[in-house]
């Protein structure tokens, strides 16, 4: 269930105006014959947006590429202690367990 909680805005030390973000469209492999779609893995196609004017922009534009069977990730790139690493703000990774 989600919960919302009054904040204090001052509680941040940093702001990045046009973050960049990662779009990973996900498709399943074509299935080898005598084998079930479900049986077979998944194939991505990872893409670096920049310049975007914000989050809703990048999803308009997943959703208007994603091809018919695909499914998107939408992430936004951070980086922590030196390491580049990603948020995921929408979507769901099929290959994540459970």
């Amino acid at each position: 269930m989600l919960t919302a909680e009054l904040i204090d805005p001052r509680d941040t030390a940093w702001e990045i105006d046009q973050p960049i973000y990662r779009v990973y469209f996900w498709s399943r492999r074509p299935a080898a014959p005598g084998m079930a779609a479900a049986q077979m893995g998944y194939a991505a196609e990872e893409y670096r947006i920049l310049d975007a004017t914000d989050m809703l922009e990048v999803l308009q534009w997943a959703q208007d590429t994603a091809r018919p069977g695909q499914t998107f990730c939408l992430y936004v790139e951070h980086v922590c202690d030196g390491l580049l690493g990603l948020i995921r703000l929408a979507g769901v990774d099929p290959t994540e367990p459970g």
